[in-house]
């Protein structure tokens, strides 16, 4: 997540496409060989086809229609939050700007390969609804990196919220 443009009027967020195309790419391109190689094979290899089929599903469905957010736009001049979600289906959300109550950075512990600090930019509206604006990010205990907190303040700052930052656990 970085900030991509900030003016009086508006400020514009943004995901890089690599984090979201990476993670997928590498099923939707080995699934077809490999389910034609398995299939070839036969015996009982052929089970495997069908959980290679499942997962080439499950990265189509994902690149098809996603909930990653790829751009997050705040205009203040338009009064509204424009939210743009990566994938080969066209998905925004538009929000009016008075919805959103706050803007939070969840952190939580997690164990991997030794533990590890998991924060999430995180919007939330005036129904109780949250709406992740970043992916999960990963970094060791003692290696904090400042940059979510960095930007959920300066958004905070440009809608002129509390800036008092909660971390769910």
């Amino acid at each position: 997540m970085r900030i991509l443009e900030q003016t009086e009027d508006v400020l514009r967020l943004q995901n890089p496409a690599r984090d979201f195309w990476f993670g997928n790419i590498y099923l939707f391109f080995s699934g077809p060989p490999m389910m034609i190689l398995l299939a070839m094979l036969g015996g009982w290899l052929f089970i495997l086809f069908f959980v290679v089929a499942g997962l080439f599903w499950l990265a189509l469905q994902q690149i098809w229609t996603s909930d990653v957010v790829k751009n997050c736009s705040f205009n203040k001049a338009l009064g509204r939050v424009t939210i743009e979600f990566h994938g080969l289906q066209t998905k925004i959300k538009d929000l009016r700007l008075q919805e959103i109550r706050r803007v939070e950075v969840r952190k939580r512990t997690a164990f991997y390969y030794g533990v590890v600090e998991v924060s999430q930019l995180w919007v939330v509206t005036k129904y109780a609804k949250a709406i992740p604006l970043s992916e999960e990010r990963y970094t060791r205990y003692n290696n904090a990196s400042p940059s979510l907190e960095t930007i959920a303040d300066q958004v905070r700052e440009f809608l002129s919220l509390n800036s008092h930052i909660r971390n769910a656990k």
